[in-house]
């Protein structure tokens, strides 16, 4: 248990009256404090990964409309997005939703630390399983796409995508991309990366995740003043990009390098900006040091084996034919999946009770009841916290605190917009949940146009 709150009425320190507004307000600021805990800033928040996988649902070969279905199947919890009244909760804490015709699962995002590979591929499948167990008798389910998600500070997420697009897409396309795949999508979502390509599964989905994630890091150190230990960024590739149609970020197309990458994999001579070549093979080569030193020692053997083994051609890229036996031969285990700790369900607390309301990328907001008076509150957790606060919740760290905040009449403490959600803390009321939404960059075409052409500065390793 955590220390005794005790509710004296007093200013600390000062022996004035707090009013009822001041007291709620200092007994949310000391449960930011529990749930922060000491030395936390936000340089220091916890790299996260997310999934996202797209599936066409068949019946005798043609595609069906999941958006027709989805309402019926009894997936889990509903609402609790408010930007997508079609996603449903699983106990997992994966997501089920239609995107377009398509289903789509997408998973919580995960902690980056040794394992988090391994951890993400198998909660996808079994996800993906669950599913599929769901679907009514003779549906099946076809991949589409995969998505993969990397937390990154929001001021930087339009360079960071920029400088992917230059840098890394080759890499990328080459590690996760069939040969008729059309090209890779770069997004800057509100604090995170959003990178968008070919439907891959085992050994592929791997290297798709642990280079995604050391790229995106890469790509962030060299711009935030962090230079990579020894390594650079790889060379910049001339890539005629365009932005994206639908929503807001960049699209590299197959042949955006003057010649057609899938076509010739890792033969294809890649033109560089200021002159001359590279051939796709070496530039996945410094690609991947550039990634794998940003992972430093988040990131176990076995998160690393995938892209190793397919840059030395011990397994095929996404594009490359082999055998299924040569590739069951090399596609070995990974780590031990990590322990995943469930917020999205119902808690009891001695004098409490508390539940998921909302749940994002960004955010975690639970409904308090205090179960002796009907009293009612909400708890705001970003993100970066879910873990460590689940974990304190569960050891009743927050017991005292929270009780305190709840035998006081509400002052109208009000959760009202997406600035507030970067910190803890409890409110009395919620404001709707749609304007808790970070904003999703939209900036006018003109300023897109600028930035394809405007240089942007690395720092030098």
């Amino acid at each position: 248990m955590g220390p005794a709150v005790v509710s004296s009425g007093l200013e600390p320190g000062r022996g004035f009256p707090l009013s009822l507004a001041d007291e709620l307000a200092h007994l949310s600021a000391e449960f930011a404090g529990l749930v922060a805990g000491p030395g936390r800033s936000d340089e220091s928040a916890p790299l996260r990964v997310g999934l996202e996988r797209e599936y066409r649902v068949l019946a005798s070969g043609r595609q069906v409309d999941f958006g027709g279905l989805i309402h019926g199947l009894s997936l889990g919890v509903r609402h609790l997005d408010p930007a997508d009244p079609n996603a449903y909760w699983l106990p997992s804490g994966a997501a089920i939703t239609c995107d377009g015709k398509e289903a789509e699962v997408a998973l919580s995002p995960t902690m980056l630390r040794p394992g988090f590979v391994h951890s993400v591929q198998t909660r996808s499948e079994a996800s993906q399983q669950r599913l599929a167990a769901l679907l009514p008798p003779g549906l099946v389910m076809e991949g589409y796409s995969t998505h993969v998600s990397v937390s990154t500070p929001a001021e930087l997420c339009e360079r960071v995508a920029l400088i992917y697009v230059r840098r890394f897409a080759p890499a990328l396309m080459l590690l996760m991309n069939g040969r008729q795949t059309p090209g890779l999508l770069v997004r800057p979502r509100p604090g995170r990366t959003e990178l968008c390509g070919e439907f891959v599964g085992q050994v592929w989905l791997r290297a798709a995740v642990a280079f995604a994630v050391g790229s995106t890091q890469a790509c962030v150190e060299a711009i935030s003043g962090r230079p990579l230990a020894g390594t650079a960024l790889p060379p910049e590739i001339d890539i005629a990009f365009e932005a994206a149609k639908v929503r807001y970020g960049w699209y590299v197309d197959r042949r955006a390098f003057g010649v057609d990458l899938h076509r010739r994999g890792r033969e294809t001579q890649l033109r560089l900006v200021g002159g001359g070549t590279i051939g796709a093979q070496r530039h996945l080569e410094l690609a991947w040091e550039s990634a794998r030193t940003a992972l430093g020692d988040r990131a176990s053997a076995a998160d690393l084996a995938a892209v190793d083994q397919m840059i030395a051609n011990e397994l095929p890229l996404s594009g490359e034919s082999w055998t299924a036996a040569e590739i069951e031969s090399a596609n070995t285990p990974g780590a031990m999946t990590l322990a995943q700790g469930d917020a999205r369900r119902p808690r009891q607390r001695p004098g409490f009770e508390l539940a998921p309301v909302m749940v994002t990328w960004n955010v975690t907001i639970y409904l308090l009841v205090d179960t002796a008076r009907g009293r009612r509150a909400f708890v705001c957790v970003p993100s970066p916290d879910a873990r460590r606060f689940l974990f304190r919740l569960l050891h009743g760290e927050f017991d005292d605190v929270i009780n305190a905040y709840l035998r006081l009449a509400p002052a109208g403490r009000r959760l009202d917009g997406p600035e507030q959600t970067k910190s803890p803390g409890i409110y009395d009321e919620l404001a709707p949940r749609r304007w808790l939404l970070p904003l999703e960059i939209d900036p006018h075409a003109r300023a897109v146009l600028d930035q394809l052409s405007a240089p942007i500065e690395v720092f030098a390793s």
